[in-house]
């Protein structure tokens, strides 16, 4: 029986694409204003599903006079950071 299984079974690997972990391009001309971010926002689609984060777009929404402030300075000081390391 062992002999039957293994001829007619194999196993195919799918490998997939070949995704490359390194960047091509590096934005520097990013510039990330308090305005553009609540411009952002605002315009969320309030029914939509909460995304990988677990967060609602309506929490986002309800709280973003307050959080606009802290997420421009994560937001400069990332982009930031990556300018450095070059």
């Amino acid at each position: 029986m062992a002999k039957f299984y293994s001829d007619i079974f194999t196993i195919e690997v799918d490998e997939g694409p070949i995704v490359s972990l390194q960047t091509a391009t590096v934005c520097e001309d990013i510039d990330l204003t308090e305005k553009l971010i609540l411009e952002k926002l605002n315009s969320l689609d309030l029914s939509k599903s909460p995304g990988p984060d677990l967060l609602h777009p309506r929490v986002l929404y309800e709280v973003r006079h307050k959080i606009v402030f802290p997420l421009t300075l994560i937001f400069e000081r990332s982009t930031a950071a990556k300018r450095l390391e070059k």
